[in-house]
């Protein structure tokens, strides 16, 4: 995977040696493990249709990106004025329903291009729903990447996890394709190794006009309409030349 031009703004921001190597044990460690094929289809991918593999690009160590409480920034300005800003606003459940307060999220994607950042923490992070499990986050929409006759669709990786530990952590994949069109979802070579998760794939929403083939969002729709207010006064407080072009809503159940 062709690596992301990395400019870091500041220390943290740089994946440090001790990060990467430890990084790449876990990945191992867990392919052999936890995320081979057979093992992972019993221990997580039979029991919630939510769950996918992790891959081998998480890195541990990401930073925290939350601005406040249920609200957290993936991107930078560069990206958001590069890419496609796109909102996802999510709740965090348990498996009889009830809410998960301040569920921790630690997330990670490729950019627009379909390119990982393994140098620095671009577009990786960490933070946490609100009270009542829900979190808005803004980033930019992911791109497609691997050889084109098994190409993945765009997607965002995130594992959750109840910080009372009332319920098991969830590792998944959240599949953006184009039009909403899950045919999108059938070339992906982790098909190989697991079955098609179409239950992962976001109903996004076009905002402000046509993007990436999604429908509109409509106009009774106060909440989106609330957090897309919400995130649009946050960019123009910081200047950004650019606004949120796509939205999805997404409930996630963790396992007892």
């Amino acid at each position: 995977m062709e690596d992301a031009d990395d400019s870091p703004s500041s220390p943290k921001e740089v994946v440090t040696f001790s990060a990467k190597v430890l990084s790449r044990l876990l990945t191992v460690l867990a392919m052999f493990t936890y995320e081979s094929p057979f093992l992972w289809h019993w221990l997580s991918g039979r029991k919630n249709p939510r769950a996918d593999l992790a891959g081998p690009y998480h890195i541990i160590g990401a930073p925290d990106r939350q601005l406040e409480e249920g609200k957290a920034l993936l991107a930078t300005k560069k990206e958001l004025e590069t890419f496609t800003p796109f909102v996802l606003s999510l709740r965090v459940r348990r498996a009889d329903g009830s809410a998960v307060p301040h569920a921790t999220v630690d997330w990670w994607q490729a950019d627009g291009a379909g390119r990982y950042s393994h140098a620095t923490y671009r577009l990786r992070g960490t933070f946490a729903t609100d009270a009542h499990g829900a979190a808005s986050v803004l980033t930019v929409a992911p791109g497609k990447y691997g050889p084109a006759a098994h190409e993945r669709a765009a997607h965002f990786h995130a594992t959750l996890a109840d910080p009372a530990r009332a319920a098991r952590p969830l590792t998944t994949q959240l599949y953006v394709c184009a039009g909403n069109d899950a045919r999108e979802l059938q070339p992906d070579f982790l098909n190989f190794v697991r079955a098609p998760r179409p239950a992962n794939m976001l109903a996004a929403h076009a905002v402000g006009g046509a993007c990436m083939g999604l429908p509109a969002l409509r106009p009774d729709a106060p909440e989106a309409r609330a957090a897309l207010d919400w995130w649009a006064a946050r960019l123009a407080a910081r200047g950004v030349d650019a606004s949120v072009r796509a939205w999805a809503q997404t409930e996630l159940r963790l396992n007892a």
